[in-house]
């Protein structure tokens, strides 16, 4: 998936996007996607596109709730959107999956599941932003591509063969961390980071077991 902010970005990325499937475009704003995405139209006029999986609904007693993406199933999806701070829309979505809700006047905001499994990378491009779920666009974007070498270090030779979370081997491409979203009020892109609440210690139950 493929979101683009920024007019003169739109125009810049529209030969790269040309074999996707546009799932909304305004002057500033693109959203599109070569992968099935679900379309979701919610009563106060925004729309929700949710690429990748989504495996259950968990309800406020914390059980969970198996969730298909019938007529039912995105019924019971918008009515949790509608109902709850969005903050909380990623603890109460089980799954793997990126999503991306745009109100009528063109606010964006793009998160993930809890613990953003699907990497959306992102880079500050001309006049705009570049979100997307593959690096490759983002990429074809650079006049020159210039690698970070912070990264490089930590790829090679301290954790598992990856940079670290939030960055990438490149310089000005970045990715959205573990909790973290990103909104655009329709002039400037703001992240923003959920709070981490630890559970409590508790014996072991049945379900652990």
């Amino acid at each position: 998936m493929e979101i683009v902010i920024g007019n003169e970005i739109v125009k810049a990325t529209k030969d790269q996007m040309s074999g996707n499937d546009v799932l909304y475009q305004s002057d500033g704003l693109c959203v599109a996607s070569s992968l099935p995405v679900i379309r979701i139209g919610l009563e106060s006029g925004r729309r929700l596109f949710i690429q990748g999986e989504v495996y259950s609904i968990r309800r406020k007693t914390g059980e969970t709730t198996p969730v298909d993406f019938s007529a039912d199933g995105q019924r019971e999806v918008a009515q949790l959107v509608e109902g709850v701070n969005l903050n909380e829309v990623p603890r109460r979505l089980e799954g793997d999956f990126v999503g991306v809700l745009i109100d009528e006047s063109d606010q964006v905001r793009i998160f993930g599941d809890e613990f953003n499994r699907t990497e959306v990378f992102y880079s500050d491009e001309q006049d705009g932003v570049i979100f997307s779920t593959d690096l490759e666009l983002i990429c074809a974007m650079k006049d020159e591509i210039v690698y970070n070498q912070s990264s490089l270090v930590n790829l090679l030779s301290v954790y598992g063969y990856y940079a670290p979370k939030r960055h990438t081997i490149y310089e000005n491409v970045n990715r959205l961390g573990v909790g973290e979203s990103c909104f655009y009020d329709g002039t400037k892109v703001r992240f923003d980071q959920r709070e981490f609440t630890a559970s409590p210690i508790r014996e072991y139950g049945r379900r652990e077991n």
